[in-house]
């Protein structure tokens, strides 16, 4: 059956998923942001998936919407990043007209933030939320050719409530090869732990300039790994959520070695954009890094380093003139600092 689909956040991630499901013959409505937004608005944007450059233009089942108009029976997918969801839910409130939400973010729990956001400004919601975990990558580079490696998207929900036999009760709603249902909460969130686990490359990436190939051949930079690793492990065990430290890191670096060595991680992507928009640099470290180490009853020196070490960083490039000189000399710092070599 053909389902209205309306992706909020049509970036990297957010049209290579309306993509897809515009070819399974989902009628898709995107709402982007600079920069993907122009390109969306202009009618054509090319993607790469496996090897072959596919030229892709709006047609019927696949439209842009500066404003959504949302409908009860629309089926939502938030895809910006966490920061902004309860900006993005205060400037298009038609979300709420939806009976299903998706938040296909990285973080804790989008689904708590979205709860929260409700709270707060007094307003009720008599529909289902969702969350979804991406594995893979997205990159739009200098050419305008968005390259798409989404290996498996997984959708699942905290409330036990929304679990029938072991079937959530979306999971016939949309249908695509890469887009997995979690049978359990459980498996949900340790889907989602396994996620943050595999994100923390990015923050290692981030104050050492470099991408996930590059990290995953470095010793210094692959043992601070480890030893983060293992103190996330233990956080999440702490909510019953059970990880194997040794297994998720060799399972890690495989893949920074192989199908994602070239890899360059979305805070870096939004710090070489200083070259060209000199502005203030914004990042999910707050949001996932933060939220971790501020509910943690467990020590976490580690982490809780490297995360005051890189929020110092972006204090001072946003304090610059000149933004992107600013990191590039101070993760040359930390790389004389830690003597690690490339």
């Amino acid at each position: 059956m053909t389902r209205a689909i309306h992706i909020i956040g049509a970036g990297n991630i957010g049209f290579s998923l309306g993509f897809l499901l515009s070819q399974k013959g989902h009628d898709v409505i995107l709402t982007g942001r600079e920069p993907i937004e122009n390109i969306i608005k202009s009618g054509k944007l090319t993607i790469k998936k496996d090897s072959k450059l596919i030229n892709v233009g709006l047609r019927d089942n696949l439209k842009y919407e500066s404003c959504p108009n949302v409908k009860s029976d629309s089926i939502v997918l938030v895809s910006t990043k966490i920061y902004d969801t309860k900006k993005c839910l205060s400037e298009y409130s038609d979300i709420l007209k939806s009976r299903r939400i998706i938040f296909i973010q990285n973080g804790l729990s989008p689904e708590s933030v979205f709860f929260q956001y409700l709270k707060e400004n007094r307003l009720e919601y008599n529909g289902k939320c969702y969350g979804g975990v991406v594995f893979g990558t997205a990159n739009l580079d200098e050419y305008g050719i968005l390259e798409s490696k989404l290996s498996k998207i997984v959708i699942g929900s905290t409330d036990n409530s929304l679990y029938k036999n072991n079937v959530l009760d979306i999971s016939e709603e949309i249908s695509l090869p890469c887009i997995h249902y979690s049978s359990s909460s459980y498996e949900y969130q340790k889907e989602r732990a396994t996620k943050l686990i595999f994100n923390s490359t990015n923050l290692l990436c981030f104050l050492f300039n470099m991408n996930l190939g590059e990290m995953a051949q470095n010793n210094v930079v692959t043992n601070l790994f480890k030893e983060r690793i293992g103190e996330m492990v233990t956080f999440f065990s702490n909510y019953n959520i059970k990880l194997d430290a040794k297994e998720l890191y060799n399972k890690c670096l495989t893949l920074c070695n192989g199908k994602f060595r070239t890899h360059i991680p979305s805070i870096l992507q939004d710090t070489y954009k200083l070259r060209t928009k000199n502005c203030q640099l914004k990042t999910e470290i707050d949001q996932i890094d933060r939220s971790i180490i501020n509910v943690s009853k467990i020590p976490m020196p580690i982490c809780k380093y490297l995360l005051s070490e890189a929020e110092l960083m972006i204090v001072n490039i946003n304090q610059a003139e000149d933004k992107l000189s600013m990191y590039l000399k101070l993760s040359e710092q930390n790389r004389q600092k830690y003597e690690v070599l490339i």
